[in-house]
């Protein structure tokens, strides 16, 4: 009887250092490159594993000068979902327009020496597109998310918003003893509560008619990041992780082109050759050269679309059946009718759908 309790002791005290030494792994995820529907699918993917294994935290390595609102908002949404997972943004280079908001989204962020934080202002993208920002509409509404994941994550939410809006105005004051972030009107309405001694302007930190842009010292003097290190591996130290329970993910040869096929400069641009294609191919008769290639880049927008996740097999039937109708006017009903009205107007409809 000792002997069996001794042999349950021994084979316990084991099984507790086996335990012991199980450790829940950290997922790292780049996030570089345009922001598109692509990227958005591959980070969808990257947390549904890192949740089905239980990771402790998830570290976004951001370098971005920006891209689309659609998909930026999905990985938003995905850095919600994933919680209670901690996320990380560690900004190596820039976290710039959809990037900003990117880093907001995440519960903690960490800059390099050198890289910086800002610009948000939408922009209209794609190819024809002129650099210009948006109608006031899609700004008020890139501002309130911009406002509502600051305040989720506690950032200084008039930091958020002055890398949005060029004419909101912040100063740093010293209220007292405290440092507030505040605009014109915040101070005007303090007035009245202190005395004007204990009321001091630090400084103006942006200016109107300018978009916020911070750099890491910066952004770490008024409270947006909490710390600053050189690389990769003084963040896992500062983190208190071991790169032994890493795991370093990359988009797969197809997330890689869908990346590059939903891209916000190629998506419009196969979406407007291929319209165009087939245009022409109506006016020219037969079936030539241009009805070939219309088909192909139509083909290639709905497979990204597809695979990224946007669109289902409904507006790829619906364009299908446009298409078959319109290769049916050319072919076989002479002149340009009901098939070819009804073709093309049920592949105007597959394309906006997609």
């Amino acid at each position: 009887m000792r002997k069996i309790i001794f042999l349950a002791i021994i084979t316990l005290s084991f099984a507790g250092i086996s335990f012991a030494q199980v450790k829940e792994p950290f997922y790292v995820i780049p996030v570089n490159g345009a922001i598109d529907l692509g990227l958005s699918s591959f980070i969808k993917r990257t947390f549904k594993e890192a949740k089905e294994n239980n990771a402790r935290e998830i570290i976004l390595e951001i370098d971005t000068f920006g891209g689309r609102v659609d998909a930026v908002l999905d990985i938003c949404k995905y850095l919600q979902e994933i919680k209670p997972i901690k996320t990380i943004a560690f900004i190596e280079g820039n976290a710039w327009s959809a990037g900003a908001l990117v880093a907001l989204a995440s519960q903690n962020i960490i800059m390099a020496p050198g890289s910086s934080i800002g610009s948000a202002e939408p922009k209209a993208m794609g190819f024809g597109a002129q650099d210009t920002a948006t109608d006031e509409k899609t700004v008020s509404a890139i501002r309130a998310k911009f406002k509502s994941i600051a305040e989720t994550n506690n950032y200084p939410v008039n930091l958020a918003l002055a890398m949005v809006d060029k004419d909101f105005e912040i100063k740093l004051v010293k209220v007292k003893d405290d440092l507030k972030i505040l605009t014109a009107q915040e101070i005007e309405e303090l007035k009245p509560q202190y005395k004007e001694s204990q009321i001091q302007i630090v400084k103006t930190i942006n200016p109107k008619g300018k978009l916020l842009n911070l750099t890491a010292s910066e952004a770490k003097e008024l409270g947006l990041v909490s710390a600053i290190v050189k690389n990769r591996q003084e963040l896992f130290k500062h983190l208190e992780l071991d790169e032994k329970d890493a795991v370093f993910t990359k988009t797969t040869w197809s997330e890689a082109l869908v990346r590059i096929i939903t891209h916000p400069l190629i998506s419009p641009l196969l979406l407007t050759l291929g319209f165009l294609g087939l245009l022409f191919e109506l006016k020219i008769p037969g079936w030539g050269i241009s009805g070939t290639l219309g088909v192909i880049f139509m083909a290639l927008f709905f497979w990204g679309h597809y695979l990224a996740g946007l669109a289902n097999w409904t507006e790829i039937v619906i364009f299908g059946i446009g298409v078959v109708l319109v290769f049916l006017e050319i072919f076989i009903i002479p002149g340009f009718g009901i098939a070819g009205i009804a073709g093309m107007a049920l592949i105007v409809t597959g394309i906006f759908l997609g």
